[in-house]
C-alpha cells in the first residue's frame, strides 16, 4: 500500500455529502499487470459506479474502505438485513 494512501482517502471526506469511500480490489502480478479481473469483478465495479451516481452504495470493498463514524452509528450493523435508521 502506498505510504500516502490514508491521506489520499481522507481528502474525499472534505465533502460533507460523502459518507463512505471504497476502491477497486486489484491483484497485480510481479510484472505489474492486473490479474484475475473477470466478468464478475467488472460487473461489480460498474454496479458500484451506478449506485454512487444515485447517492447510494450497497457494498464496499473489504480490503480498503473508509466510512464516516456518523454513518456507521446510524445503522444496526449486526442485523443488516433488517436494519433501519435509528
Amino acid at each position: 500500500m502506498p505510504v500516502d494512501a490514508l491521506r489520499k482517502r481522507a481528502v474525499y471526506f472534505d465533502d460533507a455529502a460523502v459518507g463512505a469511500v471504497s476502491r477497486e480490489d486489484r491483484f497485480i502480478t510481479k510484472e505489474g499487470r492486473v490479474a484475475g479481473e473477470g466478468a464478475y469483478v467488472k460487473y461489480e465495479m460498474w454496479l458500484r459506479r451506478m449506485e454512487s451516481a444515485v447517492a447510494g452504495l450497497v457494498g464496499l470493498s473489504g480490503s480498503f474502505f473508509a466510512a464516516r463514524k456518523s454513518v456507521c452509528s446510524e445503522w444496526d450493523i449486526h442485523s443488516p438485513a433488517i436494519s433501519t435508521p435509528r
